[in-house]
């Protein structure tokens, strides 16, 4: 028998027996600490918590003319998350899908893929969407989670105030601020999938105005299976380090200073060798990221920011080394102007700094290249008519050293009918810039056949227009609604095409277009105040063809169409404070049926499937907290991406964990 099948199944029984005891176990110890949240916050106070990514500015999620969602602190701990795309499986229209051990693949409202090039992702206002293949390496991407404050999700364009890239949604993690995080905190975890888990975080006053913290995490996560039988052979080691300091100065000027690094090896198989069985390649990755930003205002009451970053990475997959340098600075300033006008304006420099050095596979012509991002925006929210109807006008203009000049404007309109009732409206363009891969890459599949793929030095924006309306409701404490529909025009989508005579040999290229609609919908229900239900529904129906000026166009929908996304995804979370100590959680997941990439014969689309997942935790003394989780309790074994060109398909497996958080003073 499977060594995990046998530790869930004694899992599952030590589940049954503790819920047996759960009515009967008194209250051992009062509960303190961090971990005093429970089901606290009710509905009225979560739609009053306030965001910054849908305007940057601190406003209620009421308030947004955005499709807004927020996972909090509690969020994560209450699903026993050990990564950040664990974190964001139950976000209505989020798709997360396990690559393989360590590689993940997350998207909004479309274009699954394992890079995301149409979502851009953000740590603290700091961007981690990679300009070299056009996403995020979710892998590499690490922090000492109990220290996330809250994960700001954006369904839609936000390319008016954050630029390129942000054109199917915004994900903003953003970490808590050093004078709350007080003390030294313990956070360790072993388990059948996640086999080792370690966090350490110290913080602290370092003067009367300035506090501090300091953190080391470190993970490891086991060989996956693969769909095919055998060992993936693609097991993981990740460790970072960071630190982060706040403070005030002279007239009430506050500064943030921030620095990561971290390392990760991983092992994967050589899709490339033409070896059977396929031999053991080591991959690794090193980066690091120093952030400084102040805040300030002026006697008039209008508010300013200044911040700056410098990040540099450094992979090494077995077919490719690239090093990448971005320096970023921006300025915001908001102010107020008449008596109904909000004004926030801006501007941004970036300079990206990239080398590759190439295999027998892949290369990238330059093998160098450097150049600069220079951005401005502005954006007006105009009071139409004052706790009623707000207009919001804004604009970025972008110069970007691959593709000249873009404009990305919006217009939204949010009006509150009565308290209980507000509905909202949108459009905006977004575009997508193209990777330096889109330009530059020389790709080569040995075969047989011998395929090769070739950047295009004239490869365009991708443009996105988009219409969106919402509607949230909420008539009483202990139930909200929110619903979003959306509608999206593509055109000049990245495509393949064939190069006669010899079609084997591909080029980029923007002949596709497309669109995309939808709708989400998220309800929310506190029966009683120890007791939370949490429903989510999700539909993209994408229709993605190749234009005219294509040879594959034939006047029909691609198969590619779907790319990996799913048309219905179904969410379902009940909490359950079952005394002052002990909280348990059930939520399972509906994924609809995901077709195949044309592109990629042979393979088999992934049929529906239904995850079940539980999570119980005791507060075994004051600071105190063990949990045990179990995961993907009825299709352990499934496989949740559909695969890419030398991406092998793996199951993810049922497991389990049992973790400590111990707030040690």
């Amino acid at each position: 028998m499977n060594r995990t099948d046998t530790a869930l199944g004694r899992t599952l029984h030590c589940l049954a027996g503790i819920a047996l005891l759960l009515g009967a176990s008194p209250t051992l110890f009062a509960a303190g600490s961090e971990l005093d949240h429970a089901l606290a916050m009710s509905l009225q106070e979560l739609l009053s918590v306030e965001v910054s990514s849908a305007a940057k500015k601190s406003e209620r999620i009421r308030d947004s003319a955005a499709a807004v969602y927020v996972v909090t602190a509690d969020d994560i701990r209450r699903i026993g998350a050990t990564s950040i795309p664990e974190a964001l499986r139950l976000v209505p229209g989020v798709n997360v899908a396990r690559i393989n051990s360590n590689q993940w693949a997350v998207s909004i409202r479309g274009f699954m893929g394992r890079y995301t090039n149409q979502l851009l992702v953000l740590m603290d206002g700091r961007s981690v969407y990679r300009p070299t293949f056009s996403g995020t390496y979710w892998e590499e991407l690490d922090t000492y989670l109990p220290d996330i404050e809250r994960i700001e999700v954006i369904r839609g364009p936000g390319g008016t105030l954050w630029g390129s890239n942000a054109v199917n949604g915004v994900i903003n993690i953003i970490t808590r601020s050093s004078a709350d995080t007080h003390g030294t905190q313990l956070s360790a975890g072993i388990g059948s999938d996640t086999r080792v888990l370690a966090g350490l975080r110290h913080g602290g006053e370092l003067t009367d105005d300035v506090d501090g913290r300091f953190y080391v995490n470190h993970r490891q996560v086991d060989d996956l299976v693969l769909a095919a039988g055998g060992n993936a052979h693609d097991g993981s080691d990740l460790g970072s380090a960071g630190f982060r300091i706040d403070g005030e100065i002279e007239d009430d000027r506050r500064f943030t200073l921030q620095g990561d690094v971290y390392h990760f090896d991983a092992t994967l198989l050589d899709l490339f060798s033409p070896s059977s069985p396929l031999p053991v390649v080591d991959m690794d990755a090193d980066g690091w990221n120093l952030l400084g930003r102040l805040n300030g205002g002026t006697v008039d009451g209008a508010e300013w920011q200044l911040q700056a970053y410098v990040a540099r990475a450094d992979r090494q997959d077995h077919y490719l080394r690239q090093i990448e340098t971005t320096v970023d600075l921006e300025f915001q300033y908001r102010t107020r102007w008449l008596s109904n006008h909000e004004i926030v304006w801006g501007f941004g420099y970036r300079h990206i700094d990239d080398e590759f050095r190439p295999s027998p596979w892949i290369s990238m012509v330059p093998a160098k290249r450097n150049g600069d991002i220079v951005n401005a925006f502005v954006q007006d929210e105009i009071v139409l008519v004052p706790d009623t109807l707000d207009l919001v006008l804004g604009a970025k203009v972008e110069h970007h050293y691959f593709t000249e000049t873009n404009i990305q404007p919006n217009a939204r309109l949010i009006w509150r009918v009565v308290p209980e009732h507000v509905l909202w409206g949108s459009v905006a363009r977004a575009v997508r810039t193209p990777s330096r891969a889109d330009r530059s890459v020389v790709a080569v599949n040995p075969g047989p056949p011998v395929v090769t793929a070739r950047g295009n030095p004239d490869q365009a924006n991708e443009e996105m227009t988009a219409f969106e309306l919402g509607y949230r409701y909420a008539p009483r404490a202990g139930l909200s609604v929110d619903l979003a529909l959306f509608y999206n025009e593509y055109d000049d989508l990245w495509s393949t095409e064939p190069q006669l005579p010899n079609p084997l040999n591909q080029r980029f290229a923007n002949l596709r277009e497309g669109t995309a609609q939808g709708a989400e919908l998220f309800v929310e229900w506190l029966p009683a105040e120890d007791l939370r239900l949490r429903f989510a529904y999700a539909y993209v129906d994408l229709d993605i063809r190749h234009t005219p000026a294509s040879l594959l166009f034939n006047g029909s929908s691609d198969v590619v169409s779907t790319e990996g996304t799913p048309r219905n995804t179904v969410s379902v979370q009940l909490s359950y404070d079952v005394s002052d100590n002990w909280d348990w959680d059930l939520w399972g997941t509906y994924t609809d049926r995901i077709q195949v990439p044309g592109l990629i014969p042979g393979v088999m689309p992934i049929d529906s499937h239904f995850d079940l997942n539980t999570r119980i935790a005791w507060r075994a003394a004051r600071g105190l907290e063990l949990s045990l989780t179990a995961l993907n309790l009825f299709d352990g074994g499934e496989v949740e991406y559909v695969g890419e060109f030398f991406t092998p398909r793996t199951e993810v497996p049922a497991s389990i964990m049992l973790h400590l958080r111990w707030d040690m003073d």
